[in-house]
């Protein structure tokens, strides 16, 4: 088989690289239609109300700031509220309350790997989802602790959000331009259901 000018059955191909490369094609393949899809928005902030029961809330497009009066109070379980905020082609990113289901350990590489590097020494607590955030950093999910408060470089890089703070989720797109997405070994599941927001509005 030869794809993109590699013989995929050739001799000298590796056991298994065949099943990853087509694997990767299908991925890249996907995103390429996700990119075009007016709907996508709208499709995942329902999917984190329907399957997950977390409140969600519109972002204002290309930036992080809420883009509703109350900011992060705003978030909904309203679907029909979801799809006024999010009409055909919207691409507002999609946020989310922190310290109910769960707590964020939100971690910027890019301004500095110490932070991580001393969190991690120190044990980080379970994970329970990690997300890529698209700015060269990622959000790691972690059971709500109400010792947790918000803060921002509680080490070099790491910031906390929990009760009172809010993250962006996949897949809406960063300030950078690339789309926030979820780590494939670590995405939500039924352990991350929000029963206790369940009527919530």
């Amino acid at each position: 088989m030869l794809v993109d000018g590699v013989d995929l059955d050739g001799p000298d191909i590796p056991p298994g690289f065949k099943e990853v490369y087509l694997a990767a094609a299908a991925e890249d393949a996907r995103r390429e239609a996700a990119e075009h899809d007016p709907w996508l928005m709208r499709t995942a902030a329902r999917w984190y109300v329907q399957h997950l029961r977390w409140p969600v809330f519109p972002c204002v497009v290309g930036t992080k700031k809420p883009a509703t009066k109350n900011g992060f109070k705003d978030a909904t379980l309203d679907l029909a509220q979801v799809d006024r905020w999010w009409p055909h082609g919207s691409q507002a990113p999609i946020g989310t309350p922190t310290g109910h289901t769960f707590d964020a350990i939100d971690i910027d590489l890019y301004r500095d790997w110490t932070g991580y590097t001393d969190l991690k020494a120190q044990g980080l607590p379970p994970i329970l989802a990690w997300s890529l955030t698209g700015g060269g950093g990622f959000h790691l999910l972690i059971t709500p602790n109400p010792k947790l408060t918000n803060g921002s470089n509680l080490w070099p890089g790491v910031d906390i959000r929990a009760t009172g703070g809010y993250i962006v989720l996949p897949p809406s797109r960063h300030p950078s331009g690339e789309r926030y997405r979820w780590h494939f070994d670590h995405t939500p599941g039924p352990d991350l259901a929000g029963s206790a927001l369940a009527g919530a509005a």
